[in-house]
């Protein structure tokens, strides 16, 4: 399959993230699909401690562990969030994401920040609060395919032009593509480099 995608020419151009945590002098990391601050975060963090519980309940480990971040939300780090030159949002958790779908449920795609694309386009939603009951009923508008209420009194998020800086009162978890990646004040989000990729199946 992918000699054949190669003899027909089939490659495409993805445009991935990239991550600087920490301020001029922290660290930098690439991301493919999606990075997160915050719950998100916290959540991987939670499940990647535990790798037989992620072995034994596979994705419902996820969830289990989003129920408990989500019940611990009351002493995560407040993040303030800044899109390009827009006023700032303060939010309790972020996600950015350079393609999509964001995660799956299952077989099912979770198209969670609206507007990002392989093709280079980076976006990211915030979680202005933190309730368990909401975040199911947006999780389950997800998994339905609806288009989540960006705007409203929850969620805030658009496209990304230049970079995304979050930053937090106190360190805040950080993963990139289901790796934790510690705990950090600052973050900066923005387009990385562009990978060259085959395309197995005709469109």
């Amino acid at each position: 399959m992918l000699a054949g995608a190669l003899a027909a020419g089939r490659v495409r151009d993805a445009g991935l993230g990239l991550l600087q945590m920490g301020g001029e002098d922290g660290s930098e990391r690439v991301f493919a699909v999606n990075a997160g601050i915050g719950l998100d975060a916290a959540t991987v963090e939670w499940i990647e401690a535990r790798p037989r519980t992620k072995r034994r309940l596979r994705q419902a480990g996820f969830i289990l562990g989003a129920a408990i971040a989500a019940g611990r939300s009351s002493r995560a780090p407040h993040l303030r969030v800044r899109a390009d030159d827009a006023e700032p949002v303060l939010a309790r958790a972020v996600l950015a994401a350079c393609g999509t779908p964001y995660t799956y449920l299952g077989r099912r795609p979770l198209d969670l920040v609206p507007g990002a694309a392989f093709d280079g386009r980076l976006a990211w939603l915030g979680l202005t609060r933190i309730h368990p009951a909401e975040l199911g009923r947006l999780g389950l508008r997800a998994a339905r395919g609806r288009d989540l209420p960006i705007g409203s009194g929850a969620l805030a998020g658009g496209t990304i032009a230049r970079e995304l800086v979050v930053e937090s009162d106190a360190p805040a978890p950080v993963q990139a593509d289901g790796e934790p990646l510690g705990r950090h004040l600052q973050v900066r989000v923005s387009r990385g480099p562009v990978l060259r990729a085959v395309e197995p199946r005709p469109g």
